[in-house]
């Protein structure tokens, strides 16, 4: 592998912090100082922006374990949304569960302090961009909004 180093976004405070984690300041690990659970948790990690706000670390964590191919992907559909809405966005990375039939999958949320006629097309472009490799995956990601607001100055 080229590229021996990847980001690790500071698991050991987070894991204490609750059931909402930011992802924040990260550390570089060697892939030679991981192994086993540790190096896939390392991928999952890895493949989450530091700008994106996840709510249950845990839960998203064991989906993108079971889905290493989407969480491959994540990182840049992340950047790309980032990119297309700006750091006044909040992007929020949740896992859907639905209550009516067993399914589950990733939804990446944009929230912004305003919506326009446009917001759900710029959406659209971000997804669309990606579309084709996402099919290929194992997993399901969703990009959308709620049309909430963003969770305020402590939010990313």
């Amino acid at each position: 592998m080229a590229n021996s180093r990847i980001r690790l976004f500071g698991l050991e405070p987070l894991a204490r912090a609750g059931a909402l984690h930011y992802i924040a300041s990260g550390a570089i690990l060697d892939f030679g100082s991981l192994t086993g659970e540790d190096m896939k948790r390392a991928v999952c990690d890895a493949s989450l922006e530091e700008a994106i706000f996840v709510a249950n670390r845990k839960v998203v964590r064991a989906y993108l374990r079971r889905h290493s191919d989407l969480a491959a992907l994540l990182r840049a559909i992340c950047d790309a949304a980032r990119k297309e809405f700006g750091s006044e966005a909040e992007l929020a990375l949740e896992l859907y569960r639905d209550p009516e039939i067993r399914d589950s999958y990733l939804t990446l949320y944009v929230r912004l302090d305003s919506y326009d006629r446009e917001t759900m097309a710029r959406i659209d472009r971000v997804g669309a961009a990606f579309e084709r490799r996402l099919a290929q995956t194992s997993g399901y990601l969703l990009l959308t909004t709620d049309f909430r607001m963003p969770r305020g100055a402590d939010a990313v």
